[in-house]
């Protein structure tokens, strides 16, 4: 049964299939989303000091630091000016349909919706103020784009056409463009067809085809290090009433160690999860980094001949290690989500903990340090929360209630048992010996529970 929607979820395709004039077609749409973002703050901005609200604005903030060092006695000062108007997004959108023409409708209204609530919700960095307010106190932080944005896209403007027999791929028609057509009302544009490399993620556009996930806005990227175009396609999944077979009360606990990858504690028992012991990730990341340092060190000395070409050709191999990287930890983290939400399905667990390590904490799990040298510092960490956000969605479709919880490197003792809590991570009071048994004694008598109630 559904309830609603739930958060918004992306999986990445390679877009394939494309000619050359449609790539160069791509790449020019791509400047004019650009453009398009900086007129929406040139106009927005031209809009505030016609209204003089610049001054207002100042006054405002003088005001509001008067009433603070004055111990923030009696109303504080309110701010009557508006950070968008309905007249300002009349004439933003006025002047982009204007200037960029070339541009579809629907894309233009989908980037004027996301820089809109962008807008409101940048934060300054320096206090509480938001960012608009110093923008207009001229206070700096005034944000432009200089490199291609996006292409967006949703279901008004594209369609995912499942494939018909076995071994065909996903296709993604879109119409990004605009034509006029001076005999006519209203313009055309180009429907550009193009095949999705699907990388494992297939069964996810099965489900939106299906009904089963919603199918939100989405992004045509380029990739200039790879010179290839990307649809990241953004979907929602409903949310689920809480399954019948799986248990409110029955709670699944994962932990990343610090001797193997993932602990995962149902029952009181250890399951192993995303690798035993974790050898294949000390070896992607030694081969990684060996290939990385041996480039570097090819370059170092190479003749004067391969070098002066700029830096893109430079470090150009380099990147590609990198990206590397991070589609191994990502394929790593969905394989992992996917295996602790299974045997939470399978055990009738009905919630999910997840501890997640911040701070110091963060470089001394397992999938941290596995392979790398002490001697050569790197960068190839592992995002702890990119496996928080996949959990999310997957908990989400199996109808388990998440919770993540945030922890860092504290001075408490070891935990009794390795993988499970410490005394810092718990912070109620009760030893880890307490926490860390369950079931009954040698005497008969009920242990303190601390996984589960």
């Amino acid at each position: 049964m559904t309830t609603g929607k739930g958060s918004i979820n992306v999986v990445r395709f390679e877009v394939v299939g494309l000619d050359s004039a449609t790539r160069e077609r791509w790449k020019a749409l791509a400047q004019s989303v650009k453009r398009v973002t900086n007129c929406f703050w040139r106009v927005w901005l031209a809009g505030h000091n016609q209204a003089g609200n610049p001054k207002r604005v100042r006054q405002y903030l003088a005001d509001l630091q008067t009433w603070h060092k004055d111990g923030a006695q009696g109303e504080p000062p309110v701010c009557e000016v508006q950070c968008l108007t309905t007249e300002m997004t009349s004439a933003i959108r006025a002047a982009v349909r204007s200037e960029y023409p070339e541009l579809n409708s629907r894309c233009i209204e989908l980037t004027l919706q996301v820089l809109g609530r962008r807008l409101f919700r940048m934060k300054s960095s320096k206090g509480a103020i938001p960012r608009w307010m110093r923008i207009l106190a001229d206070d700096g932080e005034f944000p432009s784009s200089a490199s291609p944005m996006p292409i967006p896209f949703d279901k008004g403007n594209s369609e995912i056409i499942v494939p018909t027999a076995d071994g065909e791929a996903f296709q993604l028609q879109v119409r990004v463009d605009r034509i006029e057509r001076p005999d006519r009302s209203y313009a055309s544009s180009t429907k550009d067809l193009c095949r999705l490399r699907s990388n494992n993620q297939s069964p996810i556009l099965w489900q939106i085809a299906n009904g089963e996930l919603i199918f939100s806005g989405s992004n045509l990227v380029y990739r200039e290090a790879k010179n290839k175009w990307f649809a990241h396609i953004y979907y929602q999944a409903r949310e689920r009433t809480e399954s019948p077979e799986l248990n409110a009360r029955h709670t699944a606990f994962l932990r990343p160690a610090q001797q193997q990858p993932w602990w995962l504690r149902i029952d009181g028992f250890h399951h192993f999860v995303g690798g035993r012991n974790g050898k294949h990730v000390a070896h992607t990341r030694q081969q990684l980094l060996t290939d990385r340092w041996g480039r570097q060190e090819s370059y170092k000395h190479a003749s004067s001949a391969r070098k002066g070409h700029g830096r893109d050709r430079a470090v150009g191999r380099i990147d590609k290690l990198q990206d590397r990287w991070k589609d191994f930890v990502r394929t790593a983290n969905q394989q992992l989500a996917q295996q602790v939400v299974a045997l939470c399905v399978e055990h009738k667990c009905g919630k999910l903990v997840y501890f997640q390590p911040t701070g110091a904490a963060r470089e001394t799990r397992f999938l941290h340090t596995a392979g790398k040298s002490p001697d050569r510092p790197d960068n190839s960490g592992w995002d702890w929360g990119q496996v928080g956000s996949i959990l999310q969605y997957k908990c989400q479709q199996a109808g388990i209630k998440l919770e993540i919880r945030k922890v860092g490197e504290t001075k408490a003792r070891p935990s009794v048992v390795e993988g499970a809590l410490s005394d810092g991570d718990l912070g109620d009071g009760q030893s880890a010996k307490e926490k860390c048994t369950s079931g009954r004694g040698r005497e008969g008598k009920p242990r303190t529970k601390i996984f589960g109630t």
